[in-house]
């Protein structure tokens, strides 16, 4: 049974095991492609060879493995003088000694010209025969139910041990100081062997990290990876997003993304269906801007709970901005940001500042002036934020996730309650909307591996075996009897355990925690196991809605490519602006929605301030990455 539910990205080819015979397979003829980023190493050998030349002119580089921890935070991770010595890349055969301990991938897999395997590799089992711990640096959503003895001690992990026999050492620090964690651990010359979430986490871009020593570039070790190369290269060569992402140049991988099975759109607005139903309106009557407008008027009138209908929510409402596609525009509200940068007609916009964001901003305020938003919406940034209300009817109209409209129905105090989806709102029936509604394979979840790992093919074997189909089935699903059983019809259901957690732990956190982390590690993430309970159907129905809607009327023809890199000059001008240019527009934005600044009055000023503070810079430098990777596409 288990077979009909391996994930969707292992049915376009068949599986390679490690004793298959390759001779007849197929062979797809990829184009070899440029190698884009040989300009940087050299400019980066010849800083190297000046910063050595200064070391002997007198500068001393301090000891590395030492036990202190600084006493003072550092502003960046580390210095050029600081950083650590590269890792050689250890010489492996390609085929291994029949008294070799590993039985890693190199030399089973058939490759396209550039290491990238043609199709998905199983792993021969265990991977290591040996002794050896390699650490792994993530985090926990619920280290609550995590033993005292640590993550490793819970049954996926020692069941992953079991089939692997690679030993992993877990370390989970608290999710509130984890940039401020591994900065010390930089600084201290101790980066664990594969660390989730560095990327976002380093002070300075994922080129820097491999360029600064500290962790390795993937596509050095490629062999050691076939599944995650096949999955992001050859799996589909059309979806060239995946492939940017992941890729940050032709040979160049930073990390190893969490992959969705499917893309899909898992969240947007949803409606109280049974409200709804005693207005006598359908979620489909809802199409514009002035039908919203008018079906929250009526809540707020006719509904007694429903003194502010609409629950905004400033961190996910104002960064991934599903409502307001129909504006062109994401707001991005977020402190440490300026706005989302996209291109039109190519040229470089950035959010908060042009005319369509000002009738966005205008919208926000007559809607919050007549009473249909939360007046505490600043406070509020997720569903954690708002549960009591959310299951107390006093709002009708939120944002949420699939998988939620089922759960916040089935814990209101009314028992008719029902959430149903909406569609993002438009400025006029048919409207196509070109920005912020796409639904990448690239999830949020990452891992990079350290250039100090003393067995760099083994962590990288072991994160690999998360990508097989054996080894994502494992991780993306957890164990069956545990969280999951298969039903009669030989269907997978969450158990009862996954679905009344002793601890309290909504399906979705079980998930986090006795599954993959998705928002976390490295593998395959399927979000229709979110929907393996009972109404899970209509959870299911609910993501089908939104991503049936953007598939329809979306083209995405706004969006900022990917592969526009930033380098490091471009990097460190667009630091020097982004706090104030940041802090600038984030208060305004605010004091334009709450009222304390009139837009009409106000807005030329507001514009002209965010060019005072720099704002310039930053289309400058998104204009000129822009640039540059449409002449390496030509």
């Amino acid at each position: 049974m288990a077979a009909n539910n391996i994930v969707k990205f292992y049915n376009k080819s068949e599986v390679i095991c490690v004793n298959s015979d390759i001779e007849g397979s197929r062979h797809r003829q990829i184009a070899k492609p440029e190698r884009s980023i040989m300009m940087k190493r050299k400019t980066a050998l010849l800083l190297a060879l000046i910063m050595i030349f200064a070391l002997f002119a007198g500068c001393s580089k301090p000891e590395t493995g030492t036990e202190s921890t600084p006493t003072e935070k550092p502003t960046t991770p580390a210095t050029a003088t600081a950083a650590p010595e590269k890792t050689a890349k250890p010489e492996q055969s390609a085929e291994p000694t029949p008294d070799s301990p590993y039985n890693f991938a190199a030399g089973k897999f058939e490759s396209d010209e550039t290491g990238a395997a043609l199709a998905p590799y199983e792993y021969e089992l265990p991977i290591s025969a040996t002794d050896e711990v390699i650490t792994l640096w993530t985090f926990s959503y619920t280290p609550q139910v995590i033993p005292e003895e640590g993550y490793a001690a819970m049954p996926l992990p020692k069941k992953d041990i079991e089939l692997t026999g690679i030993n992993v050492e877990y370390i989970l620090p608290p999710l509130a100081s984890r940039k401020e964690n591994l900065s010390v651990l930089i600084a201290a010359d101790e980066v664990p062997d594969m660390c989730s979430g560095a990327m976002a986490l380093y002070n300075g871009t994922p080129i820097q990290m491999v360029e600064d020593g500290y962790f390795i570039n993937f596509y050095d070790y490629i062999e050691y990876i076939p599944n995650y190369s096949y999955l992001t290269k050859n799996y589909d060569p059309e979806d060239t997003d995946t492939y940017q992402k992941s890729y940050y140049f032709d040979d160049f991988i930073p990390a190893m993304y969490t992959l969705m099975q499917e893309p899909m759109r898992y969240s947007s607005y949803c409606m109280r269906g049974d409200w709804l139903d005693k207005l006598g309106i359908t979620n489909d009557d809802i199409v514009t801007w002035d039908d919203l407008y008018d079906v929250l008027v009526l809540m707020k009138t006719q509904i007694s709970t429903a003194e502010f209908p609409w629950v905004l929510r400033n961190t996910i409402d104002l960064t991934t901005g599903p409502n307001f596609m129909s504006y062109d525009t994401i707001p991005l509200i977020v402190s440490g940001a300026i706005g989302k940068n996209y291109v039109v007609d190519g040229q470089v916009k950035i959010s908060n500042m042009n005319d369509n964001d000002r009738e966005v901003i205008s919208l926000f305020r007559k809607f919050y002036a007549d009473g249909l938003i939360t007046p505490n919406w600043t406070a509020i940034s997720r569903g954690a934020d708002c549960v009591d209300e959310l299951n107390n009817g006093e709002f009708g109209y939120s944002s949420m996730n699939a998988a939620e409209t089922t759960t916040y129905a089935q814990s209101n105090i009314d028992p008719d309650c029902r959430w149903v989806p909406t569609q993002p709102p438009v400025r006029y029936p048919g409207q196509i909307v070109h920005l912020g509604g796409e639904n990448p394979r690239i999830y949020y979840g990452n891992t990079s591996v350290s250039a100090k790992c003393k067995n760099i093919p083994l962590a990288l074997s072991w994160l690999d075996w998360r990508y097989s189909p054996t080894g994502s089935d494992l991780w993306d699903w957890g164990l069956e009897g545990e969280v999951w059983n298969y039903n009669e019809e030989g269907k997978r259901e969450a158990t009862e355990f996954a679905l009344h957690h002793p601890d309290g732990l909504s399906y979705s956190y079980v998930l986090l925690v006795y599954a993959i982390n998705n928002f976390a590690d490295a593998g395959i993430t399927t979000l229709y196991k979110n929907f393996a309970f009972e109404g899970g159907a209509n959870a299911q129905a609910v993501c089908e809605y939104w991503t049936n809607w953007l598939e329809t009327y979306h083209d995405g023809s706004y969006i900022y490519p990917p592969g526009a890199r930033l380098v490091e000059e471009q990097t460190n001008r667009l630091n020097r602006v982004i706090a104030d240019v940041s802090t600038f527009m984030n208060e305004n934005y605010t004091l334009f929605i709450m009222g304390d600044k009139n837009i009409d009055a106000e807005w030329d000023n507001y514009v002209e301030g965010l060019y005072d503070a720099g704002i310039q810079v930053a289309l400058d430098v998104y204009q000129e990455a822009y640039d540059e990777f449409t002449a390496r596409q030509a």
